[in-house]
């Protein structure tokens, strides 16, 4: 799969550069090389944020050039859905995501990426007012999880945003 990702990179930015959008987002289904792909298109860090989690303990967020880092989400046994089982901890979105985003706008970078905006990112409404200030001022390399929930439509479909969907790779 790494290997038909890294093939169509350069097809993508062609792809990107032809339709005159400002930003790149990545959506797929989970293992389908989101993050593979954002690699392969921006080998250097960038400045901006990485989310993960840790199976059935939490989601964390990194800011990508201090390694700072925050729990922005906890696991949450009760919860019965198959998926979406992490709480949110709003205070790691509010003590480093947003400020880290505001670094990022002020760093001397023309791209930020984000990997990942989830289900959790799309319940913090200070976040939210971050990414989309981020969205005016940058440009955005983001790899957005595949569900639909109102703020992850908006940003896959902002008419500014060159979309990806790793599913139509593979």
């Amino acid at each position: 799969m790494e290997d038909k990702i890294s093939r169509s990179a350069s097809k993508i930015w062609d792809s990107f550069y032809k339709s005159g959008k400002r930003h790149l987002m990545i959506t797929g289904a989970r293992g389908s090389g989101k993050t593979t792909l954002l690699n392969i298109l921006f080998p250097k860090k960038l400045p901006g944020i990485t989310t993960w989690a840790a199976k059935k303990e939490a989601v964390y967020l990194r800011e990508n050039i201090t390694n700072e880092t925050a729990k922005v989400g906890i696991f949450d046994p009760t919860l019965q859905k198959a998926e979406n089982r992490m709480v949110l901890l709003n205070d790691g979105f509010n003590t480093l995501g947003v400020p880290a985003i505001k670094r990022a706008i002020d760093s001397e970078s023309p791209w930020v990426s984000i990997d990942e905006i989830g289900y959790l990112e799309a319940k913090s409404e200070i976040y939210h007012e971050a990414i989309r200030m981020l969205l005016n001022k940058k440009q955005v390399a983001a790899v957005i999880r595949k569900q639909d929930l109102p703020f992850l439509n908006e940003l896959l479909n902002r008419d500014d945003v060159f979309l990806i969907d790793t599913d139509k790779l593979i």
